[in-house]
């Protein structure tokens, strides 16, 4: 399933597609594919620490699911994801 981004901020800050998002995630059998843009070139609310904050909140959420990370826009990384705790990510 591939669904709408998430940003990290309180439930109650989120709106219907993050919260539906969500739901999706607690109530099917899923693994989790983690997106990260180490760049932050896609806007303010895509910043690596707001990234890195929502994948340690889903870390910690869906502990016992498949986890696979995935660094986009490999081709103009300039720093090393491991340097930020990620870990056989795929770019």
């Amino acid at each position: 399933m591939d669904t709408p981004g998430v940003l990290s901020r309180q439930d109650e800050e989120r709106n219907v597609m993050e919260r539906m998002t969500i739901a999706a995630m607690e109530n099917l059998p899923s693994s989790i594919i983690f997106v990260t843009d180490l760049t932050e070139t896609s806007g303010s609310k895509a910043k690596l620490h707001l990234q890195l904050a929502l994948r340690e909140e889903f870390r910690k959420k869906f502990a016992s699911r498949r986890w696979l990370d995935v660094i986009s826009k490999g081709d103009i990384l300039q720093v090393d994801p491991k340097d930020f705790g990620i870990e056989n990510a795929v770019a």
